[in-house]
C-alpha cells in the first residue's frame, strides 16, 4: 500500500520560476486526504521549499531543502522537528572556503544560493559558467576534496554537496522517521539529483527521463505523472 510519496519541485511539480498548476494542487489536496503522507524535496534551501509548499494548503507536508540535506517535518514557524545531515569539520570548512573563494574570484558573475549543506552556484554568462568549471576541476583534483564532496551540473548552477547528502538518503530518513519502507514509496522527479531517490524507491516516476540506466516509470508531465500515481495506488488496494 502507497504510504509516501516524494516530490521533487522545479521542471516537476512545476516548471522552472512558474507557479503550479490549480489542476496539480487540487490532485496533491486528493492524495493527502487519501492518507499519503507527502514529501517535497529539492536543492533549492528549505525556507524556499517551506513557502512554495505553504501556498498549497495541505495539511502536514514534509519539506527538505538542499537535496535532502535538511528536513523540516512541518511547514509552521517554529517547525516541529528539524533534522539536518551532519557533516565533518572537513566538509564544513572547506565549503565556508569554497564560497569565499568563489565571492573573491567571481564576484557579481555568480549568484550563490542560501543553502545550509551545500554550495550552490548560478553563473549569468557562460563565461562565468567556463570559469567556474575551472575552478572546480582543480578543486576536485585533490583527493581528499574528491572523496568528500560530488557536484551535480545543471544548465544554470553547479551544486557542490557532502559526499553522504543526497535525496535518495533524505527520503530514507523520512521513511524511518515515519516507519514505512521503500516499497511503500513512491517518487517523482526529472533530473540527476533525483536518481538517488528513484532508485531507493518501489514506485520511480520520471519526467523527461532518459538513459538513466535503472528502471522507473517515465512521463512526459506531472499531470501523465499524477495519472501514474492514481493507477498505483489503485492497484495496491
Amino acid at each position: 500500500m502507497i504510504k509516501v510519496i516524494a516530490f521533487d519541485i522545479d521542471n516537476t511539480l512545476a516548471e522552472l520560476d512558474k507557479p503550479m498548476l490549480s489542476t496539480t494542487i487540487d490532485r496533491l489536496k486528493e492524495l493527502e486526504n487519501d492518507g499519503i503522507q507527502l514529501l517535497f524535496i529539492s536543492g533549492r534551501p528549505v525556507s524556499y521549499v517551506t513557502g512554495f509548499v505553504r501556498q498549497i494548503g495541505l495539511r502536514s507536508p514534509i519539506v527538505s531543502g538542499s537535496n535532502g540535506g535538511v528536513i523540516k517535518y512541518s511547514i509552521t514557524v517554529p517547525p516541529q522537528k528539524v533534522f539536518k545531515f551532519e557533516m565533518t569539520s572537513y566538509q564544513e570548512s572547506r565549503l565556508k572556503s569554497l564560497k569565499e573563494e568563489l565571492t573573491i574570484e567571481m564576484k557579481e558573475s555568480i549568484w550563490l544560493q542560501p543553502n545550509l549543506t551545500q554550495v550552490s552556484v548560478f553563473h549569468y554568462t557562460e563565461e562565468a559558467r567556463s570559469k567556474l568549471e575551472r575552478i572546480l576541476e582543480k578543486k576536485f583534483l585533490d583527493h581528499s576534496f574528491k572523496r568528500a564532496f560530488k557536484a551535480y551540473y545543471f544548465h544554470d548552477c553547479i551544486d557542490i554537496m557532502p559526499i553522504q547528502i543526497s535525496k535518495g538518503n533524505g527520503v530514507l530518513q523520512v521513511l524511518e522517521t515515519l516507519k514505512h519502507g521503500p516499497d511503500e514509496t513512491i517518487a517523482v522527479g526529472d533530473s540527476v539529483n533525483d536518481y538517488s531517490m528513484l532508485k531507493i524507491v518501489g514506485h520511480p516516476i520520471g519526467i523527461n527521463i532518459h538513459d538513466s540506466g535503472f528502471d522507473l516509470t517515465n512521463v512526459t508531465s506531472i499531470t501523465e505523472a499524477l495519472n501514474q500515481i492514481q493507477i498505483l495506488i489503485n492497484n495496491e488496494d
